[in-house]
């Protein structure tokens, strides 16, 4: 077989041959950027939260019959109701650790503030997103205390969701762009003007939902049980043992308070697997779409 025939036959047919070389451009490029879609979807899906995800269950509640009101007898009535489905969680057989935890990594619903150096908030400002919860809320998570330590229990508040905590732990990230000389522990920042000492320094903790923004993993922990008519907690079941705890979970806080709402999908018992598998559904969606495409194309 010899190319000359060929080559005569391609320069008796220039159109034929140009909108060959044109198509197969088309597909290319269309396939390529296909591919770079793909790529930014898989990373994203793979991008680690920082919590240890197997085994952790998070659970959303709402009392139906909650006092309204911001003053001091209605406050401690939510904290009481809290502190009784804490101690009975903590008491189940197949429960290695539970916490009270206003959020959640990949679940939407939180607040953000600013993080300065200053009380007049200028100079250095580092936006973040605030995780209320007690002394157990970064052992039950998972995460990895980088420095420092956990909250004491004598730390612990209760009330409404505030940024005015006068101990907080922070991400590394914030750690980092407040001090990048690395010497944040110990140190006294401002929450929207309100002065707080970083004991604690977190490897790594994504903000609450699923963002992709450059502050991505600027998470603050505040020593804080939010009293509200929504109440949140975060279980870490016994290795091998999440289906018998979401069990348990369920029965035991009916049984002790059958007066609570758990409306699906936004609240209810899940485990972290569930809220990843969600969270992450268009872009499984996405992938799949461009694959198929590509496919075709090709």
């Amino acid at each position: 077989m010899t190319i000359h025939p060929i080559l005569a036959a391609l320069r008796r047919h220039k159109v034929a041959v140009l909108l060959i070389m044109l198509q197969i451009a088309l597909t290319l490029a269309i396939v390529a950027n296909a591919t770079f879609i793909i790529g930014q979807h898989i990373q994203r899906m793979n991008r680690p939260t920082g919590a240890d995800e197997k085994g952790l269950i998070r659970i959303l509640q709402q009392w139906p019959a909650a006092p309204a009101g911001d003053d001091a007898a209605a406050i401690e009535q939510l904290d009481a109701l809290q502190r009784t489905d804490l101690a009975t969680l903590r008491s189940l057989p197949d429960v290695q650790d539970v916490a009270a935890s206003t959020s959640i990594p990949l679940l939407g619903g939180f607040t953000t503030g600013d993080i300065t150096l200053h009380a007049n908030q200028q100079g250095i400002a580092v936006h973040a997103a605030y995780y209320y919860g007690d002394q157990y809320l970064r052992r039950t998570l998972g995460l990895h205390l980088a420095a420092g330590r956990d909250f004491e229990a004598n730390e612990i508040r209760h009330g409404r969701a505030r940024a005015d905590s006068p101990v907080i732990i922070v991400s590394q990230p914030v750690a980092a762009a407040l001090f990048p000389n690395g010497n944040a522990l110990g140190q006294t920042v401002y929450q929207d003007g309100e002065p707080s000492t970083i004991v604690g320094i977190v490897e790594r903790l994504q903000i609450p939902g699923r963002s992709d923004s450059t502050w991505g993993y600027n998470s603050v922990l505040e020593p804080l049980r939010a009293d509200d008519a929504y109440a949140g907690y975060v279980v870490r079941a016994r290795p091998g043992h999440e289906q018998a705890a979401m069990r348990e979970v369920r029965e035991a806080l009916f049984a002790i308070n059958p007066m609570r709402l758990m409306p699906e999908p936004w609240a209810g018992i899940h485990s972290f697997a569930e809220i990843r598998d969600r969270a992450y559904r268009p872009d499984r969606g996405m992938v799949l779409l461009m694959s198929v495409i590509s496919a075709i194309l090709m």
